[in-house]
């Protein structure tokens, strides 16, 4: 290592102590890249009292990690004490605790699996698989100067083979067939999802910068893959993998490529606020204008709600 390397080794948390104050974490971060009116709006501006209550799927996610994080632990999990610490921590959700509470335990609803039978199959899946965990959903924080990073990763655990994984627990295909407005959606990731995926490495480039911890592996759990098929060839095998994991990003790409681009998006941000301006970029989702639905529509945009009647054989969600 020569001289101008080392300097750069040592005086690399320099630059962020120029930076205006701001507590960044990954999905305020990818929201500032997808439109920094919005990232304005939930961070930046007072806050304003509004009843635009959270989707539904945020209690059941919630719910899911908690109960893994216990059961984990080793502990006898109080199946109702959890829901409704959830319920206390979400605040004002579309969410009904009388419903989702006899949803839970629902055996019906995942053709023979309720959701809490669902997240015993995932710890006791770990365990077979030979990973134990080291942390369990902590918050981490790095501080430079007036700039916070936070981050929390679900699982940071160390495999048999003395291997370390960060695995992120993905409930996002149980969540329509679990309230009953649609049908389950297996979950499959390519490698090069998992190895550039911003969220796994924004963890691991905290846990290297705080601790000079490094992990080998990056892996997704999808408990939507324990339920069965119901028909066709593959009828009562598994819809997928529920542990899917690929080669952690490299020491370099986490400190050359993430660092770099993380410390660009915060300059970003901390210009935006110098100027007192955060432009809107109008982001689309498969060609449709995500203002429509945005929470601050009404202060952005400046229109009233905007009803469509679509025909059924139209998918919102394919656009």
């Amino acid at each position: 290592m020569n001289f101008v390397e080392l300097i750069s080794k040592k005086n690399w948390k320099q630059k962020w102590h120029m930076l205006h104050g701001m507590s960044l974490r990954q999905s305020s971060i990818r929201q500032f890249r997808h439109c920094p009116r919005k990232f304005y709006h939930d961070y930046v501006a007072p806050p304003v009292d509004d009843n635009w209550p959270k989707p539904e799927y945020f209690i059941m996610g919630t719910y899911f990690h908690a109960l893994c994080e216990e059961i984990l632990l080793g502990a006898q999990p109080n199946y109702e004490r959890i829901l409704l610490r959830c319920f206390e921590d979400e605040g004002n959700t579309k969410a009904v605790f009388d419903d989702v509470i006899n949803r839970i335990d629902n055996k019906e609803i995942f053709y023979g699996d309720s959701l809490n039978d669902l997240a015993h199959k995932t710890c006791d899946f770990l365990s077979a698989y030979g990973v134990t965990p080291e942390r369990l959903e902590k918050k981490e924080r790095l501080n430079f100067g007036k700039v916070e990073i936070v981050g929390t990763p679900d699982i940071i655990a160390k495999h048999v083979s003395g291997k370390r994984f960060i695995l992120d627990i993905k409930t996002t295909g149980l969540w329509k067939k679990f309230f009953g407005t649609g049908s389950l959606s297996s979950a499959k990731f390519h490698d090069d999802q998992i190895t550039f995926s911003t969220q796994l490495q924004h963890y691991d480039w905290m846990l290297y910068r705080l601790y000079g911890l490094k992990a080998d592996w990056y892996g997704y759990i999808c408990p939507v893959n324990f339920i069965p098929n119901t028909t066709g060839k593959n009828k009562g095998k598994m819809r997928g993998e529920p542990l899917m994991f690929s080669h952690a990003a490299t020491e370099r790409q986490i400190v050359e490529i993430y660092e770099e681009d993380l410390y660009g998006t915060a300059k970003e941000i901390s210009r935006c606020m110098d100027e007192d301006y955060f432009p809107r970029s109008r982001p689309e989702t498969f060609g449709k204008l995500d203002c429509v639905t945005c929470r601050h529509r009404g202060v952005c945009l400046g229109q009233a709600d905007i009803r469509l009647n679509i025909p059924d054989f139209i998918n919102e969600e394919l656009g």
